[in-house]
């Protein structure tokens, strides 16, 4: 009986409530657009750290430097050294020391899929009186693989031509327009000791990133070692799970068990992913500003209603509905406007993402990424709606409900 009298009054203010309606229908539209975008953006990126990127990193923990241990191994034969300058600051040691046993026990744990040995070293190399800094990262081509999408990247050649020969070299195809160079082509590069190392050409990447395929090469892992002047020295190793989203907690275990920093992909992006809270924030802003104008919207009218049906609250009353059933009444009319705008809302804003499809975000190897469809997004937009319109429907149908049959009576007479 309640709907019926709430769509009667809705359907007698055409005019008002379509205005209603279009405010409700806005709001929900522009949310769904602009979570489809950031949800879609925030995935891609996600998507690109735990391909591009090992899902945990394990590297040689910074310490302190010890005096005692400077003094130990300055002056060994002294009990007491008096500085005039006490030794002080962070060594970032260049390896791990038990990189073996680290691969042992990965290799039997039941949440990694694979690792992979790493060493890091910079390198310099000159083309036309310019030096750029390369960074080079000497990886085993048949871990690196299973480790991260570093051969879907490839451009030309593949990761696996390294295991063809020594001085083989894979680099950023940015960095080989810069250079020049192609596939076959040799580079000279220049180690932090300044020797100089003729290298082979065999692949070129692009991960996307122009400043960092700029700047990266992959070699060998035993030539990376030499070129480094760190022979069967292992500076990092690389870790994929089989759940990313629990690389976290996995990461956070085996540091208690090790001096090694072990550290996980969100761990490590920490500052890129807090980026996402401010687009949340951004997105529900936007909406909720649309939102509370149609809640106004809502406001107004019905509270003009309440004036205007006070004759018919009056003989509503008088047939023994009570003030709760007049409350419901005007809660009613609220409910339809939002549920109507709401699912309007929805299916224009599913068919506008429709027509959007893709976007695509520049680089040498595009980014294209398909807006989100995720019916958490559509369920949100519907119960933003329909809160908004029930909270500016209270205090009207309170107002209403307040209503006294005997006072309305007398003051019509």
């Amino acid at each position: 009986m309640m709907i019926f009298l709430a769509l009667k009054h809705i359907l007698s203010r055409k005019k008002q409530s379509l205005v209603t309606l279009l405010g409700i229908f806005i709001g929900t539209v522009a949310y769904i657009i602009i979570s489809a975008f950031f949800q879609a953006s925030q995935n891609s990126m996600i998507a690109s750290m735990v391909s591009g990127d090992p899902h945990i990193r394990i590297q040689a923990r910074e310490r302190e430097i010890d005096a005692k241990e400077i003094k130990d191994v300055l002056f060994p034969d002294f009990d007491v050294a008096i500085w005039k300058r006490t030794p002080s600051g962070i060594r970032a040691s260049a390896a791990i020391e038990n990189s073996r046993g680290w691969m042992d026990f990965l290799s039997t744990n039941s949440n990694v899929v694979a690792a992979s040995r790493v060493y890091s070293t910079t390198a310099l190399v000159n083309y036309n009186k310019t030096t750029y800094s390369v960074s080079v990262t000497g990886v085993d081509p048949q871990e690196q693989i299973k480790v991260t999408n570093i051969e879907e990247n490839m451009i030309a050649g593949s990761m696996l031509d390294l295991s063809k020969g020594t001085a083989r070299i894979v680099i950023g195809q940015e960095l080989a327009n810069m250079l020049a160079k192609q596939v076959g082509d040799n580079i000279v590069l220049t180690s932090t000791k300044g020797s100089q190392v003729p290298f082979k050409i065999v692949g070129t990447f692009s991960t996307g990133n122009k400043f960092g395929d700029r700047g990266s090469a992959y070699m060998q892992l035993s030539d990376a070692q030499k070129l480094g002047g760190a022979s069967g020295k292992i500076s990092q190793v690389f870790v994929k799970v089989v759940d990313f989203r629990q690389a976290a907690d996995i990461a956070s275990s085996w540091q208690i068990m090790s001096e090694d920093r072990v550290r996980s992909w969100d761990q490590i992006n920490e500052n890129l992913l807090s980026m996402f809270k401010t687009q949340d924030v951004t997105r529900y802003t936007i909406t909720g500003i649309i939102m509370l104008v149609a809640g106004f919207s809502i406001y107004n009218i019905l509270g003009i209603v309440v004036t205007q049906k006070r004759k018919d609250i009056a003989i509503l009353r008088s047939m023994g509905y009570e003030a709760s059933d007049i409350t419901t009444l005007f809660l009613y009319q609220g409910l339809i406007l939002g549920l109507v705008g709401g699912i309007l809302g929805c299916l224009i804003g599913y068919v506008i993402s429709i027509s959007i499809g893709e976007v695509s975000m520049g680089g040498p190897r595009s980014t294209v990424f398909r807006l989100d469809f995720s019916w958490n997004i559509y369920l949100v937009g519907i119960l933003i709606s329909n809160v908004v319109a029930l909270l500016a429907s209270y205090f009207p149908a309170r107002s209403a409900s307040k209503l006294s049959p005997i006072e309305i009576i007398r003051g019509a007479d």
